[in-house]
Order: structure tokens, then C-alpha cells, then sequence
């Protein structure tokens, strides 16, 4: 499931377009600027690491962004109108589904 929610918040967040299903992978093509190529590029894991989801938290540049942890739980918040927050296990996939919501995606748990 981690690799939909990559692919949604790719497309739906950061502006990708075309993604497929190749070798058991998501690849598409980047929006202008982030990839030079012309080929298809394989879809960042947002939901699972770090260091690739905190491009989407850059990408929304909302006016204000948390993430806490409670207990075993995280929790992201994106201060959007009334606010945007999601909770996971995991930082990254409470990053992406707070994303993903900030567009207008629910993700069903």
C-alpha cells in the first residue's frame, strides 16, 4: 500500500504525471525541474523515508508545519485554513497522508 500512497502523493502533490506500474515499481515522469531526463523516473518512497517526504513538506510551504510523536505514533499537521493532520506509525507516512489530505485525498485506512 506504501508504494499507492507514493504514487498519489506524486501525482496528486509534487506534479508528477503518468505513473505506471513497472517491474513491480511506480515510475512517471517529474515535473520540469526536478529531473532532467525525459525518460520515466522512478517514484520517490515518500511514505517510507525521510529525506524523500520532506520534499513534499517543502513542495505545500505551508504556513506552518509539525510533527510530534506519541507514544508509538506520529503525528504530521500542516496549518492550512483549519488545518490538515494525519497520524502513522511511522513519521513519513504520517508526513504523505497529511499531504495527500491538504489536496483533498483521503486515504482509507
Amino acid at each position: 500500500m506504501s508504494r499507492e500512497i507514493d504514487a498519489q502523493v506524486a501525482l496528486k502533490v509534487m506534479g508528477w504525471t503518468g505513473i505506471v506500474d513497472i517491474l513491480m515499481d511506480k515510475r512517471g515522469f517529474p515535473p520540469n525541474g526536478i529531473c532532467p531526463s525525459t525518460n520515466l523516473a522512478r517514484v520517490p518512497h515518500y511514505s517510507t523515508r525521510i529525506k524523500s517526504v520532506w520534499q513534499v513538506v517543502q513542495r505545500i510551504n505551508a504556513g506552518d508545519f509539525s510533527l510530534t510523536k506519541d507514544g508509538s505514533r506520529w503525528f504530521a499537521t500542516f496549518v492550512y485554513d483549519s488545518g490538515m493532520s494525519c497520524e502513522a506509525d511511522t513519521a513519513p507516512m504520517a508526513i504523505a497522508l497529511a499531504a495527500l489530505k491538504v489536496v483533498g485525498v483521503e486515504v482509507a485506512k
